[in-house]
């Protein structure tokens, strides 16, 4: 069986489905859902805290709790449902940790990659994440969004229709023309790792309130142009600290 189309010119590393080989050699690199911690810009972590997972191996991640395999099963939902979708569309699944041809200490396990994203207004091969996700989008359902790079600090969050207190309750995807800025950050990589020009969030929302007046569920494209000036920065961070394995914060 010879290798996938998109491989030609990539840095293989290790294949997602050894999860224990796959696992053992990431902890070398820096990775795209690790990346915005380079630049301080992650909402759920920050560098000491993947220092640390990366030095002693250990991890709170647990593949068998039920919202991770939930999470693996509905990405096959999600990428089944963007293709009938859009019919113009095929994704082709990566699963391999690619190397930054650029530096030496980033990489990436993109999901998926499409050969042709003409029915999304951009021809040519793009890298493709897929998310299924309980947070409101803004917009009309298969919308295509382009994404600027987030705010940070975040804006004010959204009110949602109906509050009755007019609080800020909630975040929503493509509000301010962004993402959650770990997926943006981490969509700056893996294109780069793929040796293509661009990335496509395709994010199924489910709202399990449509009582507020939204659909229940929702599928939009998040386009994301490159960045270059933040990806040089990624490569200097990740050149700075040298093997994460390594690495240690000073005690200030």
């Amino acid at each position: 069986m010879g290798s996938p189309w998109w491989a030609a010119g990539t840095i293989p590393l290790a294949d997602s489905d050894d999860r224990e080989a796959w696992l053992r050699v990431r902890r070398r690199y820096f990775t795209g859902s690790e990346a915005a911690v380079l630049l301080d810009r992650h909402e759920y972590t920050d560098l000491a805290a993947v220092l640390l997972e990366k030095r002693t191996g250990e991890s709170d991640f647990d593949p068998d709790q039920d919202q991770v395999v939930q999470g693996l099963l509905s990405e096959q939902f999600v990428a089944a449902y963007t293709e009938r979708c859009w019919p113009g569309i095929k994704l082709d699944h990566c699963g391999q940790l690619l190397r930054d041809p650029g530096c030496e200490r980033l990489a990436a396990t993109p999901d998926y990659v499409t050969r042709d994203a003409t029915a999304w207004g951009y021809p040519g091969p793009a890298n493709v994440q897929l998310k299924f996700t309980g947070a409101w989008g803004a917009g009309d359902s298969r919308d295509i969004i382009s994404c600027s790079a987030p705010a940070w600090p975040k804006p004010k969050p959204w009110v949602r229709p109906g509050s009755k207190t007019g609080r800020p309750t909630a975040w929503r995807w493509g509000d301010h023309g962004a993402l959650p800025s770990y997926i943006w950050h981490q969509v700056q990589l893996e294109p780069v790792c793929l040796g293509v020009e661009h990335s496509f969030v395709v994010a199924y929302h489910r709202s399990m309130m449509p009582k507020y007046g939204t659909d229940q569920t929702q599928v939009r494209i998040y386009h994301v142009p490159r960045d270059q000036t933040v990806l040089d920065r990624l490569r200097v961070a990740a050149e700075a600290i040298g093997d994460p394995r390594q690495g240690v914060l000073d005690a200030d």
